[in-house]
């Protein structure tokens, strides 16, 4: 037999092979029922040829009750998978058939329909989808009515289905938007803006429609597939295409073998050994004054508490522990030690100057360096490989009116102030910050956000401006606290007529004798770079496991050491050498800390992410977006939303 033959009998025996493997199985219901919260559920294995659509079939379910009982995003199952079905009851019938009413007798939307669904992967701006699928933002407004700006994470959004091969779209300007605020929406240039749109001027009026470049397509073929296929649809292998750089570091997973130092002041010259003042650490009580070394003890615990749960999802590492005290001849004798030059992160030193010299040594042997507790931008200069967990002033007020974007939409926005000089910068970037990239208001609030000045306004231009039927946000912009209690105290009498949320400044932690009776009463959200909330499931286990390991409480301390290991050990785990480039895509909810690094060409990478928190019966109640927590035992693709 020859070699085309031979050819032409592959090819008939794959294609047999393939046609067999397309052929659907029968499905039969499950015998197997487990409870689970008092319910009862089918236990079904796929096999082979059966799927996501026979299934639901067999079972007489929607196969969105499926995806959502086993968090399955597409039509994809596998054989010998186990998938869990609910018995139908009177509710979940009722409300899936009144979706099937909605979309046809059969379930099947109708395929006369002018638009497809997207359902959002992560919190991305409405702006940007426009751009990808290259659809004016003003058509999915009107498809989507009431729709925010910024798309939360699953939320379902329908996309025009109309072919636009031509290099632009166009965008209706609304109230106060500026050439400068389109451009950052829609990440392009004002010179990009300007280049396809020669006449426009810097401020925009209202109603004008303004050209939004696009990139050019490749080739004349332009195909939008949904997000969500029909019921009835069986999911096909995508035509490649390349990666982008976020697709590529979240398809990553590579738990490979690492060395960590950990350099902080344990002042062994006063107490001979590591272990020696663990072991005196554990048998203090709380309420016994603690020797210097003691924070940084728990530091030490609260990481490698970190690294032991990393351990049980596959983190190999090897930690070393060194002594670095506030003074240079620590740090030198500590970098003459061979194995320093073979780490893959370094943590501390905690003093300045010993960290100068030990960021030098790292910078030089391109070895990743993390200094937990720094405020100070200069550390990152000129130095790549530095890590400042501590964000800094500036990066609060971008904190600040994202959260007010994410949340208060629909409210009448205030800056308060006591008309001092004392923060006049920081209230001027506020400002300056509010008109470039505060979301428009909507109807019927026009003005993006108003100004009042305590000493020359009292709370008169509150009263005048504020909405009686909406939320009245006030950035309450003092840490001055008579300042703070007076303009509290008469807000508080305005509660029966407004609905008001205060949101205040870090310093609000510190300052003793508020009354908490204004602070509930004015819904009062803090401006905070961390914040243990033991109100969390979290948080409230790794007190108990800390107590249990080391038989006392856990401070802030051990809070922030559980917090850095978690995070930068569990990127190493999931990058590996990519941990860099891919370090800016990783999100991930902790017990204290929220971390968001950028950096600039050159310079080392910054934490810019605030909490915002408000007041609870037992505390500070973390109010920021939930990030996802990744579960390293599970495909990289994979992660479980973390659940209050």
């Amino acid at each position: 037999m020859n070699f085309s033959k031979i050819l032409i009998l592959a090819v008939l025996v794959w294609m047999a092979n393939s046609i067999q493997a397309q052929t659907p199985v029968a499905v039969t219901q499950s015998k197997v029922i487990q409870k689970i919260d008092g319910k009862d559920y089918y236990s079904h294995f796929v096999e082979q040829g059966q799927t996501l659509y026979s299934i639901a079939k067999a079972y007489n379910v929607d196969v969105e009750i499926i995806r959502q009982y086993n968090n399955i995003q597409g039509n994809k199952v596998i054989s010998g998978q186990k998938i869990i079905i609910p018995k139908i009851d009177d509710q979940i019938s009722s409300e899936y058939s009144n979706s099937k009413v909605r979309n046809g007798s059969d379930g099947q939307q109708e395929k006369t329909k002018n638009y497809f669904e997207y359902q959002a992967r992560t919190k991305e701006s409405l702006f940007q989808i426009a751009i990808r699928y290259r659809v004016s933002v003003d058509e999915i407004y009107s498809l989507n009515p009431g729709i925010d700006d910024m798309v939360k994470m699953d939320q379902i959004v329908k996309i025009p289905a109309s072919k636009n091969t031509g290099n632009y779209i166009t965008h209706k300007v609304k109230s106060s938007q500026t050439i400068n605020r389109l451009a950052k929406d829609y990440r392009i240039t004002v010179d990009q803006i300007r280049e396809i749109n020669p006449y426009i001027a810097k401020n925009l009026e209202p109603g004008l429609v303004v050209r939004i470049p696009l990139e050019k397509l490749e080739n004349s073929d332009f195909i939008i597939s949904e997000t969500l296929a029909s019921p009835d649809l069986e999911e096909v292998p995508a035509p490649a295409k390349d990666l982008s750089e976020k697709e590529i570091c979240n398809n990553l997973l590579e738990k490979g073998e690492y060395s960590v130092a950990l350099l902080l002041p344990f002042y062994f010259s006063e107490i001979d050994s590591l272990q020696k003042i663990v072991a005196i650490a554990s048998e203090l009580s709380t309420n016994t004054v603690n020797p210097k070394s003691f924070n940084f003890i728990q530091f030490y615990e609260g990481f490698m508490m970190a690294l032991d749960s990393l351990k049980t999802v596959g983190l190999n590492v090897k930690v070393y522990v060194f002594n670095v005290e506030d003074n240079v001849a620590s740090a030198q004798q500590v970098l003459q030690k061979p194995e320093l030059k073979k780490m893959n992160i370094i943590f501390g030193p905690v003093h300045a100057r010993s960290f100068a010299i030990v960021a030098e040594f790292a910078r030089q042997n391109q070895i990743y360096i993390v200094n937990p507790f720094s405020t100070r931008e200069e550390i990152l200069t000129d130095n790549p490989f530095v890590f400042k967990v501590k964000p800094s002033i500036k990066s609060q007020i971008p904190s600040l009116v994202s959260y007010l974007n994410d949340n208060y939409r629909h409210a009448q926005i205030f800056i308060a102030h006591e008309g001092s000089t004392q923060n006049y910068d920081q209230i001027e970037a506020l400002k300056s910050e509010m008109k470039e990239n505060l979301a428009v208001r909507e109807f019927p609030l026009t003005d993006f956000f108003t100004e009042t000045i305590y000493k020359r306004d009292s709370i008169s231009v509150f009263t005048r401006k504020a909405s009686p039927d909406r939320e009245n946000v006030i950035v309450l912009f003092s840490d001055n606290k008579a300042f703070i209690m007076e303009f509290m105290r008469k807000l508080s009498d305005l509660g029966s007529e407004f609905q008001i949320t205060v949101i205040g400044l870090p310093n609000w932690k510190k300052i003793e004798g508020l009354e908490p009776t204004h602070l509930s009463n004015l819904k009062t959200r803090i401006i905070a770079e961390d914040n243990a909330d033991y109100s969390l499931p979290v948080v409230r286990s790794f007190v108990r496991r800390y107590r249990d390991n080391y038989k006392t409480e856990p401070h802030k301390y051990a809070f922030e050491g559980y917090d850095v290991g978690i995070y930068f050990m569990g990127a190493f785990m999931k990058y590996g050498s990519h941990f860099s480039e891919c370090i800016k895509y990783f999100d991930m909810d902790m017990i204290n800390s929220g971390y968001d690094f950028e950096s600039e060409p050159g310079q080392g990478f910054e934490n810019i992410y605030w909490k915002i928190t408000r007041i609870g019966k037992s505390g500070l109640i973390d109010d920021s977006s939930k990030l996802p927590v990744y579960d390293f035992s599970k495909p990289p693709s994979k992660y479980y939303k973390y659940q209050d």
